[in-house]
């Protein structure tokens, strides 16, 4: 957004590379950051708490179902996350709409205030179509072994879906804004 904003776009367009790229990478590397961080502090809680936690039943497949649902839940944030940051073409400021849908809403069915488990009926039906619950509670569930093979699979599946979903919905916003961009400053 702040590219559209500052004109700094208009230079981007012309390296060798797809914009959009830098974006990626940036969002990835400031994850890897943070990872640097929340891994010592999360084993030190693992250590200090232990006997507070729930005994998992954690063996390979369980780790890498984990592993392989975090990175999912991540791309469909970060595709989220650059769908409305594009809308930047025609919006002054993206930054409470990004609150809103990739904060609010996200933590409300993602399962961050109330676990998804907990929802009645409609509304857990609902959040498990929606791609808020895949980036937080489904990673936990698979940690966890509530969910089995076929739920975990349903889950990978209706990822992808809204991986697709985004991708395409990134394409058409980043044409149909190019054809609106134009640029002043220098």
């Amino acid at each position: 957004t702040r590219a559209i904003r500052d004109g700094s776009l208009s230079r981007d367009l012309l390296k060798p590379y797809p914009p959009l790229l830098i974006f990626i990478i940036e969002t990835i590397a400031r994850n890897m950051v943070q990872l640097l961080y929340l891994v010592p502090i999360t084993i030190t809680g693992l250590i200090f708490f232990k006997d507070r936690l729930p005994d998992l039943n954690l063996n390979l497949q369980i780790a890498v179902l984990f592993i392989f649902a975090i990175i999912t839940g991540f791309i469909i944030r970060m595709l989220i996350a650059g769908a409305i940051a594009l809308l930047g073409f025609w919006i002054e400021n993206v930054t409470t709409l990004n609150l809103v849908l990739n904060g609010g809403v996200w933590a409300l069915l993602g399962g961050m205030i109330v676990p998804v488990a907990t929802f009645p009926e409609k509304i857990r039906i609902l959040a498990g179509y929606l791609p808020y619950r895949y980036m937080l509670s489904f990673p936990i569930e698979v940690l966890s072994g509530k969910l089995n093979l076929d739920q975990i699979s349903k889950g990978f599946a209706v990822t992808c879906v809204w991986a697709v979903v985004f991708l395409l919905l990134i394409k058409f916003i980043w044409k149909r804004g190019l054809k609106v961009y134009t640029a002043y400053g220098g």
